[in-house]
């Protein structure tokens, strides 16, 4: 008698052999877009981060309109303007240049002497941007804040968002000139 292997020991060998390929084909592809996945949250969140800091930073340093006439607000005395139903603001920076942040063709721009820049990438959509400020005018007796809201998403994946708000207070107090 010769010994080997009938045909259908070969074909269950492989068929068995087909199913493990198949599922280490399918765990490493679902592996590949839970990596992919994370990548584009990470962006996303460094960006937020980034822009985050960025505008937080420019609105603490930000100066009281002094000149008279304004050279940049509306009127002397305030320390910041919002305008477009929240949606751009307007300062003198820590250089007494009149700087702003606003949303523009769902990215957000600074203009800072007289040039326009995009402050977010182009590959990112920002969904919204919105500020609000207490205590901007010398009548009220408060120290400037400015609270504003972010929303950001992938434009490679719009499921993927982020929604951020902080609160900034101004660094220099408050105090009548």
């Amino acid at each position: 008698m010769k010994k080997g292997f009938t045909l259908i020991e070969l074909l269950l060998t492989v068929s068995i052999f087909s199913i493990a390929v198949t599922a280490f084909l399918e765990l490493f592809s679902s592996v590949f877009k839970y990596q992919q996945k994370n990548l584009v949250s990470a962006y996303l969140l460094n960006t937020a981060s980034y822009t985050t800091e960025y505008i937080t930073r420019a609105l603490r340093m930000a100066k009281k309109e002094l000149n008279d006439p304004p050279i940049c607000l509306s009127q002397r005395g305030l320390n910041y303007d919002v305008t477009d139903g929240g949606e751009r603001i307007k300062f003198l920076n820590s250089d007494e240049e009149c700087q702003e942040f606003f949303l523009e063709d769902q990215m957000i721009k600074i203009t800072k002497n007289g040039q326009t820049l995009p402050l977010t990438p182009s590959n990112l959509i920002v969904e919204r941007l919105k500020f609000e400020v207490v205590g901007e005018n010398q009548s009220d007796s408060k120290q400037p804040k400015v609270t504003f809201v972010l929303k950001l998403s992938s434009s490679k994946d719009p499921s993927q968002s982020l929604d951020l708000q902080t609160t900034v207070s101004q660094r220099d107090l408050d105090v009548p000139k």
